[in-house]
C-alpha cells in the first residue's frame, strides 16, 4: 500500500506478558455498570426493556455498586491508563489474541458461555479500560472455529489501527 511506512516489529515492555490481567479491574469495582445505571436506570425503569442475561446482570450489579467502590475502580482506570501511556505512543501497537479461544461452535449453551465470560473479559476489556482504540481482525481458524488478533494502540491512534487492518486485509505487510 503506497504510503504506508514500513512496520518495525519489536518486544514490548518485559512486563507486558501480565499486563492483561493487571488491565482488568478488580473484581467488584463495578465502574462500567454503575456508570451504564446512571446513563440508563431511568430509562430502563420506564421501559422495562428485554435484555440478554449478561446486559442485565451488568445492569443490576451497577445499581448496587456504591461510592467507594466506583472510586476505586475510577482511580484503577487512571492508574492503568498513566502506566501504559509511559511506554504505548501513537507509532506503537500492541498485538494479542481477541480472546483466549477460538469462538465457541454455534448453539453452545448459555452455561458454557458464562464460564467463558471472565476468561473473555480479561482480553476484550482492555482498550476499554485504558480508553484506546482496539481493532479485531479474523486473523485464524483452529479446529474450523475463527479466532482473531486484536491490535491496540495508543490514544489517538485509530487511524494507524485502520491502516494496519487494510493492510492485513489486502494481504500485506
Amino acid at each position: 500500500m503506497s504510503g504506508c511506512p514500513p512496520l518495525s516489529i519489536s518486544r514490548g515492555p518485559a512486563n507486558l506478558a501480565v499486563a492483561p490481567r493487571r488491565l482488568v479491574p478488580p473484581s467488584g469495582c463495578g465502574a462500567e455498570g454503575r456508570e451504564a445505571w446512571a446513563t440508563f436506570g431511568d430509562w430502563i425503569d420506564r421501559n422495562n426493556p428485554r435484555f440478554g442475561f449478561e446486559v442485565a446482570d451488568n445492569f443490576l450489579r451497577g445499581f448496587h455498586v456504591d461510592d467507594a467502590a466506583l472510586a476505586a475502580g475510577r482511580n484503577f482506570l487512571v492508574a492503568r491508563r498513566r502506566e501504559v501511556a509511559q511506554w504505548l505512543d501513537r507509532e506503537t501497537v500492541v498485538a494479542l489474541p481477541t480472546t483466549p479461544f477460538p469462538a465457541p461452535p454455534a448453539g453452545c449453551s448459555r452455561s458454557e458461555m458464562w464460564t467463558r465470560r471472565q476468561t473473555v473479559i480479561t482480553l476484550t476489556s482492555v482498550a476499554g479500560t485504558l480508553g484506546t482504540p482496539q481493532i479485531s481482525i479474523p486473523a485464524a481458524q483452529v479446529d474450523g472455529l475463527p479466532a482473531g488478533l486484536s491490535i491496540l494502540g495508543a490514544q489517538g491512534a485509530d487511524g494507524l489501527l485502520l491502516q494496519l487492518a487494510r493492510r492485513y486485509g489486502e494481504g500485506g505487510e
